[in-house]
């Protein structure tokens, strides 16, 4: 009888073991450069033809902010872009034309401009503008899932120039460089 329960008790210890060391420990800390890279993949790098640089922003809010986002992921990105260095986009130069960080890049044709992400846990928030013949800017939220991808799950406005009386017809026949498009949100529920 002893041995029967002596048995029993080591299976279970060497059961319970096993599922110790199979079961996924704390996901790392997020990192910017993991953040940036989903958001050159999923929403600058189909842009096509756009130069890309970076520069810290606070989106044009002076710190505070109207749009639908959690308090303290805005102050944590707020934070991040308080920082003096924008963020090196070389890695990513083989997907989108990355500019020095000395380059004005108000005159310098169709420009994105990402700023630092701020993290929160498993959110993050960037701001991105759009510099060519219209100007505006956009908060973007991405999210990481359990397998530790990033993902945009929402794109705000930050600003955009103020609509004015039309002043005729226009002398160019582009399209604007960044149409609104519908968030990954939107999208996902159009398919359902």
């Amino acid at each position: 009888m002893t041995f029967r329960l002596g048995m029993a008790l080591a299976v279970l210890l060497v059961l319970a073991g096993g599922i110790l060391l199979l079961r996924p420990g704390p996901m790392p800390e997020p990192r910017e450069t993991d953040v940036l890279a989903s958001l050159v993949a999923e929403l600058v790098g189909p842009l096509g033809e756009v130069s890309v640089a970076s520069a810290g922003s606070d989106c044009r809010t002076d710190g505070e902010t109207r749009a639908a986002l959690p308090a303290a992921l805005f102050r944590a990105f707020l934070a991040a872009n308080a920082q003096a260095e924008p963020f090196d986009l070389t890695p990513f130069a083989d997907r989108v034309h990355v500019l020095s960080p000395d380059v004005d890049v108000s005159s310098s044709g169709p420009v994105v401009s990402l700023s630092r992400a701020g993290l929160l846990g498993n959110d993050a928030l960037v701001c991105v503008e759009v510099f060519g013949r219209e100007e505006r800017a956009f908060f973007v939220v991405l999210q990481r899932n359990h397998d530790g991808v990033w993902s945009v799950t929402r794109e705000l406005t930050a600003w955009e120039p103020p609509r004015g009386p039309e002043t005729g017809p226009s002398t160019v026949d582009e399209e604007p460089l960044f149409l609104p498009r519908p968030s990954q949100l939107e999208r996902e529920a159009r398919e359902r």
